[in-house]
């Protein structure tokens, strides 16, 4: 009877100590869960800077629009500073440094408004 206690003993232990190097699964979805959800704040933070993008062109199509008819101009303040600093000679890489935005967003902004 005694041998089979250090039997059972010993087996014991070595599965304690095995359990210790096993991969564990729940640690690897952990990662996979947050590379998905830094993925997905990225995306939504991608969306939520080409909305305010389309808003302000939005709102200066509806400055403009009354502009013809003789009222004042005002763009927002984000397409004042792309017009500015593409007068001023900067890139489009540089342009889109300073205003946080994307160069092909710097690009459709001056070539829309041009």
């Amino acid at each position: 009877m005694l041998p089979a206690f250090i039997t059972i003993g010993i087996i014991a232990i070595v599965l304690i100590i095995l359990s210790f190097f096993m991969n564990d699964r729940i640690k690897e979805l952990e990662k996979q869960f947050e590379q998905f959800s830094i993925g997905a704040m990225q995306d939504t933070y991608q969306i939520r800077k080409k909305i305010k993008l389309l808003e302000e062109e939005m709102l200066l199509d509806n400055f403009q629009k009354p502009a013809m008819s003789g009222t004042t101009n005002r763009k927002p303040t984000i397409l004042q500073d792309v017009l500015s600093f593409y007068e001023q000679g900067f890139s489009f890489e540089e342009i889109a440094r300073r205003t946080s935005l994307s160069a092909s967003d710097v690009q459709d902004i001056i070539r829309t408004n041009r």
